[in-house]
């Protein structure tokens, strides 16, 4: 399951929209599930005329990379730094 959010980022409310809520079940871990989910988010965001779309992750950086998204900074939280990534949806 994942998401298009409005707003997933209380600390960068100027970055719209977001990919957001991203989970595969672990019995399906591997099997391109996930890619899957990654494209179907950004297929939506296109229908909507966005050109960029952005998501905050802790862990899963090398997953988005290899899905073609870019690191664009870090965000800080209280208790944990998130990787901010982003990618054109051209």
């Amino acid at each position: 399951m994942t998401s298009l959010f409005e707003d997933d980022c209380e600390l960068r409310p100027d970055l719209r929209p977001w990919l957001a809520a991203l989970f595969v079940h672990p019995d399906h871990s591997g099997n391109g599930v996930a890619g899957l989910l990654i494209r179907a988010v950004e297929q939506a965001a296109r229908r909507l005329g966005e050109k960029m779309i952005y998501l905050t992750t802790k862990d899963s950086h090398n997953l988005y990379t290899r899905h073609g998204w870019q690191h664009t900074g870090i965000v800080q939280y209280p208790h944990d730094d998130l990787y901010l990534m982003h990618k054109p949806l051209i």
